[in-house]
């Protein structure tokens, strides 16, 4: 289930995608590049998220042996770095950051990296893409993300309005609906599939409202996943 903040998080005004604005680690980090040959022993955190209205949260672990985590995302077809931190996570709280000012139906891709001996570990498969919320509320805010033996997981934010919960894949294109989860009060707000063969998918969340399932924005907040 998405976790909700339990730490106090580091703020930083920026907007994926878009011009850097006056004092924004954009204009002063640097470019990590990201490929097959740059596995590590020593694995990335995974990932918690949090979406906000206009912001998503991150929380991860503490890697033994780290010494400071670079927040990474993903611009114009590349991996920034957007801020770099030390560990703040204590006995009873994980390791926060927010990401602040973002735009709601847009999609972002970010991911934590760990520092060995002075050195980024660029092993990025940690990397989750979250689409913040649409404005009509029937829309949840949702994360889709590859969490290995050809599995994906899905965790959205609750709708009160919503009596069940849809994962939707493009097939052929048109949307086929892939699983049909329960809404209501009392309900997970995560799912892992089983095993996919390894291809890309393109998939969404969406809700069953009065009966009817509200697929009319669902192609506007659709992820795009590939499973390895």
């Amino acid at each position: 289930m998405v976790k909700k903040v339990i730490a106090s998080v580091m703020a930083l005004t920026m907007v994926f995608g878009g011009a850097a604005i006056p004092g924004s680690v954009f204009a002063e980090k640097g470019v990590i590049s990201a490929g097959a040959a740059a596995k590590k022993a020593i694995m990335n955190p995974y990932i918690f998220v949090d979406m906000g209205e206009d912001s998503i949260s991150l929380e991860w672990e503490k890697v033994d042996g780290a010494e400071e985590y670079a927040i990474v995302g993903m611009v114009n077809n590349r991996w920034k770095i957007l801020d770099q931190v030390k560990d703040n996570s204590t006995k009873y709280s994980l390791n926060s950051y927010l990401l602040e000012n973002l735009k709601a139906g847009k999609k972002y891709t970010v991911a934590v990296a760990a520092k060995f001996n002075g050195k980024w570990n660029t092993d990025l498969s940690n990397a989750l893409t979250v689409v913040l919320g649409m404005p009509a509320s029937v829309y949840p805010w949702f994360s889709a993300n590859p969490v290995g033996d050809g599995k994906i997981r899905f965790a959205w934010d609750y709708v009160p309005e919503a009596e069940n919960y849809g994962i939707v894949v493009f097939v052929n294109n048109k949307w086929v609906l892939y699983e049909e989860l329960q809404g209501g009060d009392f309900c997970f707000l995560d799912w892992t599939t089983p095993q996919l063969p390894k291809k890309t998918y393109k998939v969404a969340v969406i809700t069953k409202v009065n009966g009817k399932w509200m697929t009319e924005k669902a192609p506007s907040h659709a992820i795009t996943v590939t499973v390895k």
